[in-house]
């Protein structure tokens, strides 16, 4: 019977341990000028659903925030940008 190799694993030590490997995550406010679309995002927002999004902002506020990697590049939320 094989032997399950997780029960096995340490994750103070294990360096592929994912647990160790997350990116530690933090909200902060940045300028919109200072964040950048990422150029090859698939999707694509119509002019309506980007008038759309503005509104929900200006109602709600910004619930849902931008997620960018460590450079300013955007992850998700391109139309949120957009809107902003």
């Amino acid at each position: 019977m094989a032997r399950n190799s997780a029960a096995r694993r340490h994750p103070e030590t294990d360096p592929i341990d994912p647990r160790r490997l997350a990116p530690t995550l933090a909200m902060e406010e940045r300028p919109v000028g200072t964040l950048a679309p990422y150029a090859n995002n698939a999707r694509r927002h119509s002019d309506k659903q980007i008038e759309k999004i503005a509104g929900s902002i200006r109602s709600f506020g910004f619930v849902n925030p931008i997620l960018i990697d460590a450079q300013g590049g955007v992850v998700a939320g391109h139309g949120r940008l957009e809107a902003a």
